[in-house]
Order: C-alpha cells, then structure tokens, then sequence
C-alpha cells in the first residue's frame, strides 16, 4: 500500500478519535489489523511510520562495478569469457558475481563497446601503421 497524503490523514483522523479504525480500514481499502499496525505505529514514530524501512541504505546484493571495472582495465583479460572473468573476481578480488550478471552489465553498459573498440584498435594498429608508413610511438 502507497501511503500517501490522504491515506496519512485516515490514520491521523483515526489516531484522534475522529473515525473508528473499521471506517480507517473500508477508506483505505485494507484489513482492520493494518489499520491497528499502522495506529500504533504512528503513536510510537509519529509521521516516520509512513515511511519506508529501507530508505537510504543500499541494497544488499548490490555489485561494486567501479571495481569490476577496473580490475578489467588492470588486466588484460582478451580472450576471457564472462565465466572466467567471475572466477577471477571471485579469487582475486573478493567480489561474487554470476557470468550470467556480467553479462548483463555488458549488455547494458557502455564499457564493453569501449573495451571491444580498444581491442580491435590494437589488434589492427600494427598494420594499419605499416601500411600508412607510420610508426608506433609509445
């Protein structure tokens, strides 16, 4: 249940008195023990109640791509499928992650069309600059 303004001011009206809990409960559409829940609650925490239990803190399967990233740009991982790069996440960095998630992380990101740009750049410098006459500097 969404509460928003109107179903906040149900539960404000019953908390005073000025509506019995089963009247709170046909307004808003839910079971008069919901309305029970949320009048004690807002007795205790006042308008905090209404507000999400998880609010502010960050998932807990949340994945770290900064360092998915740059352990990627540490290594050079050509040739690697999404498979081998979960293994090596997992024993070297610490960080679990399916191949399937990866995948999806590539599919919807732009740094596997950077790193796949990267790649067949250097694949093809060395003869691209052999056959324009120019050389390699580093």
């Amino acid at each position: 249940m969404v509460w928003d303004a109107d179903a906040r001011q149900v539960v404000q009206e019953a908390v005073e008195g000025k509506i019995n809990r089963f009247r709170a409960s046909v307004r808003l559409n839910v079971s008069l023990r919901t309305v029970q829940r949320k009048m004690k609650e807002y007795r205790e925490r006042g308008e905090e109640c209404f507000e999400h239990g998880n609010k502010g803190k960050a998932p807990s399967n949340k994945v770290d791509l900064d360092a998915i990233i740059a352990f990627i740009e540490e290594h050079d991982l050509s040739g690697y499928n999404f498979t081998e790069l979960a293994r090596l996440l997992d024993e070297y960095q610490g960080i679990s992650i399916s191949s399937s998630c990866l995948s999806k992380i590539q599919a919807i990101g732009k740094y596997s069309t950077y790193m796949e740009a990267f790649h067949t750049i250097m694949k093809i410098l060395p003869w691209l600059c052999q056959n324009l006459g120019m050389e390699i500097v580093s």
